[in-house]
């Protein structure tokens, strides 16, 4: 069980810094609301996500079949 958590948190942390805050900011400020809510506020942040060179960076290392380098930026 320690191993699969080992594994899952090394897959997180390999992911954009500003991607992982967002999903977490997403999580806390949504578990005590309506489901419409926390969907809404996922988007919203999502939709921040979308201006940043990190996002550009993972859509190109996807399409050139290679690991992103992600900048936190």
């Amino acid at each position: 069980m320690l191993r699969q958590a080992q594994v899952l948190a090394g897959r997180i942390t390999a992911k954009g810094r500003q991607a992982i805050q967002s999903a977490l900011r997403a999580i806390r400020t949504s578990l005590d609301r309506p489901l419409a809510e926390g969907l809404a506020r996922e988007a919203e942040l999502f939709g921040e996500l979308c201006e940043t060179p990190d996002k550009k960076e993972g859509i190109q290392a996807f399409l050139e079949k290679r690991a992103p380098r992600f900048t936190d930026r």
